[in-house]
C-alpha cells in the first residue's frame, strides 16, 4: 500500500486540506492534487447564522424542564422494551404507563413441565421500573419458581442485585435476563440426572 494522497480545498476565505486514503502510483512520495471541490451549498448563510448565533445547539440534560426529562426516560424504557423484542427474549408487557412493567418467562433447555425435580428449572422475573428507570434502579421479583431450591433462590436474588448496581443509568433489564439464563443452566448442567 502506498501513501496517502493529500487534496487541498479553497472556498471562499476557507482552505484546509483533505486526505484521501488510497494507494499512490509512486510508493514512498506524496502526490499533490491541485483539482478544486465544488462549494458547499448556502455556505456563507450557514456561516452568518453561526456568527448571529442563529443555529440551534443541543441543551444539557441538566438544563431540561421536567417533561422533556420524562420524555426522554419514556424513549430509553422503549428503546429496552425494543431491544428485547429484536433479541428474540420472551416478554410480556403488563403494563407502559404509568410506569413500565414486565414479566420476563425463563426456563433451562431441559424444563418439562411435570417433570418433577429431574426436569429442570423455571421461574418468571417480574420488573417493575420507576417513573425515573433507568436512573434508579427497578423493582424485580421472582414468581412462578419452577424447581427452584432456596439456595439457587437467594444466589439468583443477590445476582440480580450486583448486575442491578452494575448497569444504574443503562439498561438492566436484559443484563439480568442474560445473567440469570446462565446462572439457570450452570445450575442444571451440575443437577445429577
Amino acid at each position: 500500500m502506498g501513501l496517502c494522497k493529500s487534496r487541498l480545498a479553497r472556498w471562499p476565505g476557507i482552505s484546509f486540506q483533505i486526505i484521501l486514503g488510497g494507494a499512490s502510483r509512486n510508493p514512498g512520495k506524496a502526490e499533490k492534487f491541485s483539482k478544486e471541490i465544488g462549494k458547499i451549498q448556502n455556505y456563507r448563510r450557514m456561516a452568518l447564522r453561526e456568527q448571529k448565533r442563529g443555529v440551534g445547539k443541543r441543551t444539557k440534560p441538566d438544563e431540561w424542564d421536567a417533561v422533556r426529562t420524562a420524555r426522554y426516560l419514556r424513549d430509553l424504557q422503549e428503546n429496552e422494551v425494543q431491544t428485547m423484542h429484536y433479541l428474540g427474549m420472551a416478554y410480556f408487557g403488563l403494563s407502559r404507563r404509568p410506569n413500565l412493567q414486565l414479566k420476563v418467562p425463563m426456563s433451562t433447555q431441559n424444563y418439562e413441565h411435570g417433570a418433577g425435580e429431574r426436569g429442570g428449572f423455571a421461574l418468571q422475573l417480574v420488573f417493575t421500573c420507576p417513573a425515573n428507570y433507568p436512573l434508579q434502579v427497578p423493582q424485580v421479583q421472582i414468581v412462578e419458581k419452577r424447581n427452584i431450591s432456596e439456595s439457587l433462590e437467594q444466589a439468583l436474588r443477590k445476582e440480580i442485585v450486583l448486575i442491578l448496581e452494575e448497569h444504574l443509568g443503562l439498561q438492566m433489564i436484559v443484563p439480568v435476563v442474560n445473567r440469570l439464563q446462565i446462572m439457570l443452566n450452570t445450575a442444571a448442567k451440575r443437577q445429577p440426572s
